[in-house]
């Protein structure tokens, strides 16, 4: 007899677990598809740069290299200087012939000749400074003192650190809601516990695959289809922690908040503006000790 009473209470004990069970399964399931529903997010992501690469306009011989690698460089600053004699000897013996040709009996047209192979030879000579573009960190030095360069060959490349960007590889069938301007997370392999905070700048206009060295020929053989992935330029919109600096072709995972939708589908958001974001501090903290730069140790080293 006192095993139904006990059974009855079993029973009504299970249900009422149930009724408290279903509701706050039903909260958290419905949050978590909310947020699911909105949020697109893909690991296929790796921080990029605008890189400048440092490149002679004439061949020579190298006279000295002002900075080495990983060397924090400041616009103007002089990186590489090429003998200059050569282009000297060339400038004097312009100028001589200018002087002979300001003779009484001189033709015009050979002063003119003289006048311009002075200027070209003057031109060439200021050739021989090269100065960065752009501040950043020298990566990928590949000159010394004494080495031969031919015009346009790559000496070294400036990496601005300081304004560096998210390309997100995100599949076809995941762009549907994706505008420009929606914020994004990112989170680096390297700083896992750390969250960066960004926006859509803008939509590539084509496929990994449509740029590759090798596009796929698709109206020939037999045809598989692929989804593919389209690259979403994401720029931060928060400053660098100081101890959280990230660097060119880091992994990262990129989520995006697609539930305002009343951005632009393709269009940068620097379209007819400055390229530069604004809202983008320069690291101070990357900079070193101007004294450091004629000091191989420490930070700068090679």
């Amino acid at each position: 007899m006192s095993a139904q009473p006990w059974s009855a209470k079993k029973r009504w004990s299970v249900l009422l677990l149930c009724l408290l069970f279903v509701p706050v399964v039903g909260f958290y399931g419905f949050k978590a598809w909310k947020h699911y529903s909105i949020q697109i997010s893909t690991d296929n992501a790796y921080v990029q740069a605008d890189i400048a690469q440092i490149t002679p306009r004439l061949q020579g011989t190298v006279a000295e290299a002002s900075v080495g690698e990983n060397y924090w460089v400041k616009p103007g600053q002089v990186v590489v200087r090429l003998e200059p004699r050569d282009y000297k000897e060339l400038a004097h013996a312009g100028a001589a012939l200018g002087n002979a040709a300001q003779g009484e009996h001189a033709e015009h047209s050979l002063i003119k000749q003289a006048e311009a192979a002075v200027r070209e030879a003057e031109l060439n000579l200021s050739y021989c400074t090269l100065t960065a573009p752009i501040e950043g960190i020298v990566s990928r030095k590949s000159i010394e003192v004494g080495q031969r360069v031919q015009a346009g060959q790559p000496l070294m490349a400036i990496v601005p650190l300081h304004r560096v960007y998210i390309e997100a590889n995100y599949k076809e069938t995941q762009l549907t809601r994706v505008r420009v301007g929606q914020p994004a997370e990112i989170r680096a392999d390297i700083y896992p516990d750390h969250v960066y905070r960004g926006k859509v700048e803008s939509l590539s206009g084509g496929t990994g695959a449509a740029f590759s060295l090798l596009p796929p020929e698709n109206a020939t053989g037999n045809w598989v289809k692929v989804v593919q992935r389209l690259p979403v330029k994401i720029i931060l919109t928060e400053p660098l922690p100081a101890n959280l600096p990230l660097r060119v072709g880091l992994s990262v995972e990129v989520s995006i908040d697609t539930s305002d939708r009343q951005g632009p589908l393709l269009s940068s958001l620097h379209q007819g503006a400055s390229q530069a974001p604004t809202t983008i501090s320069p690291t101070a903290h990357l900079e070193p000790d101007q004294h450091s730069l004629a000091e191989p140790a420490g930070y700068h080293g090679k």
